[in-house]
């Protein structure tokens, strides 16, 4: 067989066509004679094939009549033999399941209504009942749906009722939404400890209020906020947060602080870059040791210093702080509204603050390298705290015979006693211990309310008149004034011994797990608060954070750290008037 299509394979292309078609005349037509032979079997028999369902045929524009070329329009498993297009099913012998012929065949037709509604109606059943696949068919439109998408309303910018909305498909489109959002860092003093909240820029002012309201445990509709930047200069008005044009103002603000620390911060690491360079050339020119890289690091942050005000039913202190005015602007300036009483006690612990630092800058002695007094004689003496704070507070109050070299008699006549100097006139008075701080703002208090030149009537019995020019009464006998020294020597070691050192407790407020858990360093501050004139733990106490800011700062020579911080100096204060409580409770 291999031979013979290999020599037919030889043959031309007109020898093969013969050889074909020798081939197909001796061919049997298998066929004719299967469709003679079942002809013949189905006339035997009476019983009549299963029916078969319809299969749909290829349609084409021939006519039935025009005769039909090979496997055209014609079942794959029919013959080639002449078949009855017109007949259901062709008829073939051996088939099995035979039923009787008095059953009609089953129609399998479907028949589609025309009407639109009921065909949807037809669709939906079918869909529901799980026989079609709701992919596999689409509901055509009505013309209804049609008339009513021509005259759908656009949606405007904006609008994002809608499920489908335009802005949201955009929004959601928009590269830049996944960005994370710019934060805002906060800082609210909580109990003398600042507090950091970060809120993002779009929570706006209610999830503020929300926060802040939270950490100060108030009612955000009951809460009044001012705030100012860190970097804003100590003394800068507060400006306050009523409203969103205020909330926009200061998002504005922070953002252009935020920036210009940007700037500052890439020019200095420029400048350090070069000065690196040049360090790295020469070093390499000398052949010395190459020194490390600095590190680039990041930019200062800029903190939002937040901080309740306080409002009262009075029309005064009803007027919130007053916002910052914006620089630039011509013409009439807005008279500024009634100070309130919190910023009028501000102002005035700012005036006793300046005043302090110029009477300590005015008795500064170079030689000791601290402010003190010179008594008659040229005696050097230290002065407490609390008398420089007295002294200031009656230069203030503007009480007579005082001023920035004559002290407040009641204060030279008992350093005069404390250190066993006769006074040139005037009494010579027992030695008294040194008064509380509430003390001195009482007796300050009851000399200006009661208009007297010198306040030494406000404590009591205690003090006895002075005498004026001209009028020398008999000094103390000397035992009871050497008991009075004795007793008073007493006192001041008792409380050398219940106020500890200033830099020793310092010492033990680094070495505190407890207090210091931030591991901070408050040791440093320690040379700057002695050349400030505080020496020990009581007088740091007294005083209150702008004074303890304003004192640090103008200590001369400028100390190492310039300033502290402010949050520092709260947490400072607020360790040292608890200690000083317990030791006055010991007492």
């Amino acid at each position: 067989m291999a031979n013979q299509k290999l020599a037919i394979g030889r043959l031309t292309k007109d020898a093969r066509k013969r050889v074909f078609a020798e081939e197909r005349q001796t061919r049997p037509r298998r066929a004719t004679s299967k469709a003679v032979e079942s002809t013949g079997t189905a006339q035997a028999s009476n019983v009549q094939p299963r029916p078969r369902p319809i299969k749909k045929l290829k349609t084409t524009n021939v006519h039935a009549d025009d005769g039909l070329e090979e496997h055209e329009n014609s079942p794959a498993d029919w013959g080639v033999g002449a078949v009855d297009m017109y007949s259901p099913v062709p008829a073939f012998p051996g088939d099995c399941d035979i039923i009787q012929s008095s059953e009609p065949p089953v129609d399998t037709s479907l028949v589609l209504p025309n009407d639109t509604t009921k065909l949807q109606a037809m669709l939906k059943k079918v869909y529901s009942e799980g026989l079609v696949p709701r992919h596999s068919f689409e509901l055509p439109a009505t013309r209804t749906d049609v008339i009513a998408s021509t005259f759908e309303v656009e949606e405007e910018h904006g609008d994002i009722t809608g499920t489908a909305s335009a802005y949201r498909e955009c929004v959601d489109e928009d590269p830049e939404e996944s960005e994370d959002e710019e934060l805002i860092p906060y800082k609210v003093l909580v109990g003398g400890v600042a507090r950091t909240v970060v809120l993002p820029i779009s929570s706006g002012l209610g999830a503020l209020h929300y926060e802040v309201g939270k950490l100060l445990k108030v009612h955000p509709d009951h809460l009044s906020l001012a705030y100012s930047l860190s970097t804003s200069k100590s003394k800068a008005p507060l400006s306050a947060v009523d409203s969103p044009e205020a909330f926009l103002d200061m998002i504005r603000g922070w953002k252009a602080a935020t920036e210009k620390e940007q700037d500052k911060f890439e020019t200095a690491w420029s400048r350090r870059q070069n000065l690196y360079k040049k360090t790295k050339v020469g070093t390499a020119m000398k052949g010395t040791e190459v020194p490390v890289e600095p590190k680039k690091g990041k930019p200062d942050i800029v903190y939002v210093m937040l901080s309740e005000y306080s409002t009262s039913s009075s029309a005064a202190e009803d007027s919130p702080p007053p916002k910052a005015t914006k620089k630039g602007k011509k013409g009439k300036k807005a008279k500024s509204p009634r100070p309130s009483t919190t910023s009028d006690a501000g102002n005035t612990s700012n005036n006793d603050a300046t005043t302090l630092v110029d009477l300590k800058k005015a008795h500064l002695c170079f030689e000791h390298g601290h402010s003190d007094m010179i008594l008659p004689g040229g005696r050097h003496i230290e002065i407490s705290n609390e008398d420089w704070s007295f002294w200031a507070l009656a230069l203030n109050k503007k009480v007579d015979g005082v001023s920035y070299e004559v002290p407040p008699p009641i204060l030279m006549n008992r350093w005069l006693v404390c250190n066993n100097i006769s006074a040139p006139m005037g009494t010579v008075r027992a030695a008294t211990r040194p008064q509380k701080t509430a003390e001195v703002a009482q007796a300050a208090a009851q000399s200006v309310l009661q208009g007297l030149g010198l306040p030494w009537t406000a404590f009591g019995s205690t003090f006895t008149a002075p005498s004026f020019v001209g009028h020398h009464p008999m000094p103390p006998a000397p035992v009871s004034q050497k008991n009075d020294n004795h007793d008073n020597a007493h006192h001041l070691i008792e409380d050398s011994v219940a106020y500890p050192a200033l830099d020793l407790w310092l010492s033990e407020v680094d070495t505190n797990p407890i207090r210091n858990i931030d591991d901070r360093n408050f040791s440093q501050y320690g040379a700057g608060l002695l050349k400030a004139g505080i020496f020990r733990l009581n007088e740091l106490a007294a005083l209150d954070l702008n004074e303890l800011l304003e004192i640090y700062a103008s200590a001369e020579p400028a100390p190492v750290p310039a300033r502290i911080a402010r949050g520092t100096a709260s947490v400072l204060l607020r360790y040292a008037k608890k200690d000083v409580y317990r030791a006055e409770v010991k007492v």
